[in-house]
């Protein structure tokens, strides 16, 4: 007869255990010092006890614990990896009934369509909150264009065939650095493209395609 021993929980366990429980930004903030376990502990117990569903994060923003800006920079300086779609349910923006089907919707088209792209078509998200939440995930800022402002001289060192192609845009300067703006900001290929015409010195924003797409028609 072999005797059992209780092994301890190491931290990547615990955190493990935790976004099992409570999900991926409770273990974030808990990660930094932003929350206590004494604090998700009794979070956890409260949102039990609520009649109406809500988010972890709700409830952890109504006790005061912490507020959306502390989320965001805590996304922003962390290497975490979420996906778009638990991040949208995590803020939520999105429930867990429409996101299952947007995926659905999503593996129909092939794999042809961008999450986002569905959830906008399908009218489950506002667009204002999904490049808000890329801006969270990706630690990109969400930009206007004023288009009375677009600098030709700037927007022609990417060629127009392939700015509309890539839906990007340089738009301004900042110091050295050159802002792009990025209908797509998770198209790879698309920041590769802009890394290699502009060198390393530049830096991505996010608008919406529609967007960049006006801004290259007052161009043209």
């Amino acid at each position: 007869m072999t005797e059992q021993t209780n092994k301890p929980v190491n931290e990547t366990q615990k955190l493990t255990l935790i976004e099992s429980e409570s999900g991926v930004l409770a273990a974030l903030l808990l990660n930094q010092g932003l929350l206590s376990e004494k604090q998700l502990k009794y979070a956890l117990r409260v949102r039990k006890k609520i009649a109406t569903p809500q988010t972890m994060l709700d409830t952890l923003i109504e006790l005061g614990y912490v507020d959306r800006d502390q989320v965001k920079e805590s996304l922003q300086h962390s290497q975490i990896n979420i996906r778009l779609g638990d991040l949208l349910v995590e803020l939520g923006y999105l429930n867990d009934a429409d996101l299952r089907q947007a995926l659905g919707l999503q593996k129909e088209s092939g794999g042809n369509k961008r999450l986002g792209e569905i959830l906008i078509e399908g009218g489950f998200i506002e667009e204002r909150r999904l490049l808000e939440t890329l801006s969270y995930q990706l630690g990109y800022p969400v930009i206007t264009i004023d288009f009375g402002k677009l600098d030709k001289p700037l927007a022609n060192l990417i060629p127009l065939n392939i700015c509309k192609e890539l839906c990007i845009l340089p738009i301004k300067r900042d110091g050295n650095i050159i802002v792009v703006a990025f209908g797509d900001p998770l198209d790879q290929h698309a920041l590769q493209t802009a890394e290699r015409l502009l060198g390393k010195n530049f830096r991505p924003a996010i608008t919406s395609k529609a967007t960049v797409l006006e801004a290259l028609s007052a161009l043209e």
